[in-house]
């Protein structure tokens, strides 16, 4: 099913006015028996708060569910093979234990989710009028307590990693790894990236982070790539970390964009050349970037965080008591 598929059944689902509520169901992918339950109460959880009736399926599945980024997962190639055209969740912190854990999970799952919806089926699920970038959302994701701070310690420092290495040529090489033939490391003298083939899929297509891994090399068929064209796809995969000098109002806090080179350097994509469009002609606040390009939160986060860590984007000052 592609995505033109999951919109026309979604939109019949959200959209049929029947008293029961809409029920999307998952198709799950090399989960574990403790990550299969942990997936049953999180849709449980999660639907009760978007107002849908969210099931794991045994078989069939309109959207396929995948337990987090781990070197012994599934690769890139299979998971495509097996959703068939299906629209991908992926959720790092499923079937870990403890609520700072369970609630990075549940947050991951519903930005996903919510930027598979098309906006008008959304809209109405959620009892609001067509314009599914009404107030009630921001609001409720400004509220939402995001306990991130014990959560994704690794990859936080990973890539605060990379950011220390492009700051500072003299940064020994940083070696990381997927899982084994997925090897990239970061020669910062050299301010290039050597990636395995493999490991270009994970970053730029699954937008996954990679996990140090001294002593581990690309193979012969590796590419390379300049650090910051490196760095944007990282950043893209970092949108679910806390961003960037991220303040605590940073869903209402304007984004300033730097004079130079911009975003459309690293990417083409329609999105991205809209994004940054928008911010060229003022700042916005990530809040009113959302509205004005209409684009998923997920979308927005990871775009906003490659902005971020290249300086091409940087928060405005916070504002003086009486203004």
């Amino acid at each position: 099913m592609n995505q033109s598929g999951l919109w026309d059944l979604l939109r019949a689902k959200l959209g049929g006015g029947a008293l029961e509520r809409p029920r999307v169901r998952f198709q799950h992918l090399g989960l574990t028996a403790v990550e299969i339950q942990a997936a049953r109460e999180l849709l449980a959880a999660a639907g009760q708060e978007i107002g849908l009736t969210l099931e794991l399926a045994e078989r069939g599945g309109e959207i396929v569910l995948v337990g987090g980024p781990r070197a012994q997962g599934p690769s890139p190639q299979i998971v495509h093979a097996y959703a068939e055209g299906r629209p991908v969740i992926r959720l790092a912190a499923l079937g870990e234990t403890g609520l700072a854990q369970q609630a990075l999970a549940r947050r991951q799952f519903i930005v996903q989710f919510e930027a598979l919806l098309p906006p008008t089926p959304r809209a109405a699920a959620a009892g609001h009028s067509e314009n599914a970038f009404d107030s009630t959302f921001d609001s409720r994701l400004d509220a939402e307590a995001c306990a991130r701070d014990e959560v994704e310690t690794g990859q936080r420092a990973f890539v605060e990693a990379v950011l220390r290495g492009r700051a500072d040529a003299a940064t020994p090489a940083l070696e990381a790894s997927y899982q084994p033939g997925a090897n990239l490391v970061f020669d910062f003298a050299r301010q290039q990236v050597l990636i395995d083939p493999l490991a270009l899929q994970y970053l730029v297509l699954e937008r996954e982070l990679p996990q140090p891994a001294p002593g581990e090399r690309p193979g012969s068929k590796a590419v390379v790539r300049t650090l910051d064209q490196a760095l944007w796809k990282l950043g893209l995969a970092c949108g679910a970390l806390p961003l960037q000098g991220e303040p605590e109002d940073w869903w209402h806090r304007p984004l300033l964009r730097q004079p130079g080179v911009g975003p459309e350097r690293y990417s083409r994509q329609p999105l991205h050349l809209e994004m940054t469009h928008r911010l060229t002609e003022k700042p916005l606040t990530p809040s009113q970037l959302r509205r004005a390009a209409r684009v998923g939160v997920a979308e927005l986060r990871a775009y906003v965080q490659a902005c971020l860590m290249l300086g091409l984007l940087q928060w405005a000052p916070a504002p003086t008591l009486g203004h």
